[in-house]
């Protein structure tokens, strides 16, 4: 994740002790560099308009993306469920059979929601909890033959955002189960 995101994060996260903070070390200055009580007082009086102001912003900020991101990943699980069960279809089926074309639209939408997902992630609206639960699923389904093999042969697959899927690994759980045991749903289950 960019440094500027994380930045952002520990002040949503923290934004009550920065305000308390730049609040005392302004008092503080004031106190000691401004002469008069009078000019004191002005000065103290900005610097606590400033600090309820920076509060104010953050708390709109982050109520803000805090709407965005509910409206991200209902869409998101929305699109998700109905992929769901085609998509474990696919995977479950042999590799000696041949990809229909319905398939490889299926996959095609499930490629552009991964990709959108990455996308909103790397600008920081989407929760690394988050995220590592659908790379999970996404893992889960990458690590079948048949739809890497469709991922591998888009000609389009450099128009993902960036997104690289997840690599291959040595172990594929039982069609339908992760390890450990669970459902169909991976993501769901992750």
């Amino acid at each position: 994740m960019r440094f500027t995101i994380k930045v952002k994060h520990r002040v949503f996260q923290h934004y009550l002790w920065f305000a308390a903070g730049l609040f005392g070390l302004s008092l503080c200055a004031v106190i000691k560099f401004v002469p008069g009580w009078d000019d004191k007082l002005k000065f103290i009086t900005t610097v606590a308009g400033g600090t309820l102001t920076f509060v104010y912003f953050v708390q709109k900020q982050k109520l803000e993306e805090t709407r965005l991101f509910k409206e991200l990943f209902t869409g998101f699980n929305t699109r998700y469920d109905s992929l769901n069960e085609e998509l474990n279809r696919i995977r479950d089926e042999s590799d000696s059979v041949d990809m229909k074309p319905t398939h490889r639209d299926v996959l095609y939408n499930y490629f552009n929601l991964c990709a959108e997902e990455h996308f909103f992630r790397s600008q920081g609206y989407i929760p690394e909890e988050v995220w590592g639960s659908w790379w999970k699923g996404m893992k889960y389904f990458f690590n079948c033959p048949r739809i890497r093999k469709v991922w591998d042969n888009d000609p389009g697959s450099s128009s993902y955002y960036g997104f690289v899927p997840p690599e291959p690994d040595s172990y594929t759980p039982a069609a339908g189960a992760l390890p450990g045991g669970g459902a169909a749903d991976q993501r769901a289950a992750a």
